[in-house]
């Protein structure tokens, strides 16, 4: 990544590291290890069946992306959109994974403005 892209990164990191309390459970560096690869290995949800859900729901989406996101390519959202009739994309210039973590603020921005339609 960019310069300032792993400068926004670091000072993600240095926000959650403040937090102390009411902090999720550790996951097991050798659980989160068995997980990466090609795709999930226990999904909690069949992938059919939530594609499915979307495909027909009537409630909106919002999905917040990245131009440089390895794990969720944005390209693969703009394939959904011609599928999911109520899916909202915004992307993020010159961000990778989790958006929202370099970007807090407008991320939050958008989910409020979203969320009051």
């Amino acid at each position: 990544g960019s310069g300032d892209s792993r400068a926004t990164a670091e000072n993600a990191w240095a926000r959650l590291s403040l937090r102390t309390q009411e902090r999720g459970p550790k996951v097991p560096v050798q659980w989160a290890a068995q997980q990466l690869g090609e795709g999930p290995k226990n999904p909690v949800f069949p992938v059919e069946a939530v594609l499915n859900a979307l495909k027909t729901t009537t409630i909106p989406v919002l999905h917040l992306g990245a131009d440089h996101d390895i794990v969720f390519p944005v390209e693969n959202w703009y394939a959904l959109s011609r599928q999911l009739p109520t899916l909202t994309l915004v992307s993020f210039a010159s961000a990778g994974h989790g958006p929202h973590m370099q970007y807090p603020q407008a991320a939050a921005r958008h989910i409020a403005a979203f969320t009051s339609v």
